[in-house]
């Protein structure tokens, strides 16, 4: 069979079964034009605008093709405007090389392929889980060891009748890794519940062999028997070390160096709580900004419509526009390319009228716009004018696809500034000689001066810019709605139609475009909030039953100073005091760790906040206030018992 794509017809040779969803293409139809078809790419390599798939030899190593890169351009890359073809390849340009396996999780290019995921989240992912569970382990560690002293005869009668320290340490692991059994059982439970919820929160599509497949087991059973071992291993060490003679003597104080292990424990514990509650707090911060901040223009209500530059002429596109512009609803409208958010960028050489030498100019970034542009973005004029839609002068390509003359340019602030003017006014009429990757280098008049717009991500740094009115480039509808747009954009589609019949609708909206940008930040912010919440709540249990072990412990003790006077006020201080020290200790700890990862995870933006010295006390103050709350609940339900009973308390 035939179909009709853009004009052109192309004959249906083959169906492929659909593309599975562990892959970053996204096609429906490919098309093949011949042998020649690629001409326009090869004929000028000064824009980056295809990809290239190719298979090594078996045992070929990548690497020698990368040393191979300068040579191979140099003997095949050919610039079609004439004053390009005195720069040599390789001194202009490179080539990157990617496996298909690392698409996915591993690119680093300024233009991806396609959208994919990050390889830092998965290890913020691991790493996060990881430390959660070396923190319920500590708890594991810390209630045994402090439970020992309730054991001590218990074990020390096992010695007597002969068994021996292999057959005690064997024993308490056993009893650790049927705990990890249990629970084991459980979170399989759990995570076959919960998996799809949590996949579709990070934004991750579970595959159809997704599931609990025999690796996936195995790797999850391993990682808990060795936590379990982990976790047990220290306190069956303790326990079986008692000497029969020292148990059966009374002599059931705990050894100093436990105690001290055990402060140690919970110090890391708060140490890594605060860290991540620093940290999480930072990330929404900066995230914040990044959705918030002044980009120099307006997102609100502008849809953009992708095609345009199908129009068969100049005067198609205008037609539509006008129709368009009549639409009650339509506040503005006009035709672009590289709009925000969408990751491409153009640059050009500007040179002033005169200049020698091929390195001479400043390169800026060139967005094609038509007139109206700045009233669909918002984009303040700050000298001279905007384009006109009546003057045709103001079009830089002409009917015969050639430079119109010396066509108008308009720049922004920081394009000023490279340029070498001071003010504004002084650029206005100036000519420069204008080099692209399209056409010969011409001559450009600057008409006027426009606020700094930042089209790109706030990850690099916003920079000099021009507007040339070149409909050659357009593949944009760009409209500003004057209100809720539900009711234009079925219109809007009808007319579309009417103009360009061989593209489909296709329309998005600036603001979803904009925030698909920081959807990876997004997320990042949400798992470390929530998983630092997690970590605190199990540190906040840690110190919760060892409160409550060790204050029960200690009931004849609270007896004994309640005989002596003491009030129950004085017998809470004493205990928060008691295990306030680690906690407070790791909040000193926690401060310049969490600065020093926090500030060179900011080092990836080009704007980004400071460090917030009110979210480290407030963080510090927090975790030491809740743990204040957990210790003297625990001390205040013994303290208020009536002394008679703590003193008969064994």
């Amino acid at each position: 069979k035939t179909l009709g794509v853009n004009g052109t017809d192309y004959m249906v040779t083959g169906i492929m079964e659909n593309l599975p969803q562990k892959t970053h293409l996204d096609v429906e139809i490919l098309l093949y034009d011949g042998v020649r078809a690629h001409d326009i790419d090869f004929i000028d390599w000064t824009s980056a605008r295809l990809y290239s798939y190719f298979i090594l030899h078996e045992g070929a190593n990548i690497e020698i093709i990368r040393q191979d890169t300068a040579d191979f351009l140099d003997r095949n890359a050919f610039f079609a405007p004439e004053s390009w073809q005195d720069y040599t390849p390789s001194d202009v340009m490179d080539l990157t090389y990617r496996p298909i396996a690392d698409i996915h999780l591993h690119q680093n290019a300024q233009n991806p392929i396609s959208p994919g995921g990050s390889i830092t989240l998965v290890y913020g992912f691991a790493g996060i889980a990881a430390l959660i569970m070396v923190m319920a382990s500590i708890n594991f560690i810390n209630l045994s060891t402090a439970n020992a002293s309730t054991r001590e005869k218990e074990i020390a009668i096992h010695k007597v009748v002969g068994a021996s320290r292999k057959q005690l340490i064997f024993r308490y692991l056993s009893e650790a890794i049927m705990l990890m059994a249990f629970a084991f059982i459980i979170a399989m439970a759990f995570t076959e519940l919960l998996a799809p919820l949590v996949f579709n929160w990070i934004g991750v599509e579970l595959t159809s062999s997704g599931g609990f497949n025999l690796e996936f087991l195995a790797i999850s059973l391993g990682a808990s028997f060795i936590t379990a071992l982990a976790a047990g291993l220290y306190p069956a060490l303790h326990l079986s070390s008692k000497s029969p003679a020292d148990t059966f003597s009374g002599g059931q104080a705990q050894a100093p160096r436990v105690a001290k292990f055990r402060i140690g424990l919970v110090f890391f514990q708060y140490t890594v709580s605060i860290i991540l509650v620093i940290a999480a707090a930072h990330f929404y911060m900066q995230t914040r900004l990044a959705t918030t901040m002044d980009l120099g223009f307006s997102d609100e209500r502008v849809a953009a419509y992708w095609g345009v530059g199908a129009a068969d002429s100049a005067q198609t596109q205008q037609a539509l526009i006008e129709r368009v512009r009549q639409i009650p609803g339509v506040a503005s409208v006009s035709m672009m390319a590289q709009l925000p958010g969408a990751g491409s960028q153009n640059n050009v050489n500007l040179k002033a009228i005169g200049a020698e030498g091929n390195t001479a100019g400043t390169r800026i970034q060139a967005v094609a716009a038509d007139a109206d542009f700045e009233k669909v973005l918002e984009i303040e004029l700050v000298a001279g004018r905007m384009f006109d839609l009546n003057r045709l002068g103001d079009r830089m390509i002409d009917e015969n696809n050639e430079v119109n003359g010396t066509p108008p340019v308009i720049i922004n602030e920081l394009a000023l500034t490279s340029l070498g003017f001071k003010n504004a006014e002084d650029a206005i009429g100036k000519v420069f000689q204008m080099q692209d990757y399209i056409f010969d280098p011409h001559n450009v008049e600057i008409i006027g001066v426009v606020k700094n717009a930042h089209f790109q991500s706030i990850h690099s740094e916003a920079g000099p810019m021009l507007f040339a009115n070149a409909y050659f480039f357009f593949n944009a509808m760009v409209v500003k709605f004057a209100q809720n747009p539900l009711s234009a954009q079925q219109e809007i589609a009808d007319i579309w139609l009417d103009y360009i019949p061989d593209v489909a609708v296709y329309q998005t909206f600036l603001t979803d475009t904009l925030a698909e940008q920081y959807a990876l930040e997004e997320q990042q912010t949400q798992v470390f909030g929530v998983f630092s919440a997690l970590a605190v709540v199990i540190a906040f249990l840690g110190i919760f039953g060892l409160a409550a072990f060790n204050v029960e412990r200690r009931t004849k003790e609270v007896g004994i100073r309640k005989v002596f006077g003491a009030k129950v006020i004085d017998i809470v201080k004493l205990f928060v005091w008691q295990f306030s020290k680690p906690v407070i200790w790791a909040v000193l700890a926690a401060w310049p760790i969490a600065g020093l990862l926090i500030n060179n995870w900011l080092e990836s933006y080009a704007y980004r906040i400071d460090l917030l010295p009110l979210i480290f006390i407030s963080a510090g103050a927090s975790v030491l206030l809740v743990a204040w709350a957990t210790i003297a609940s625990q001390a205040a339900k013994v303290a208020m018992r009536n002394p008679i009973h703590a003193l008969r308390h064994e």
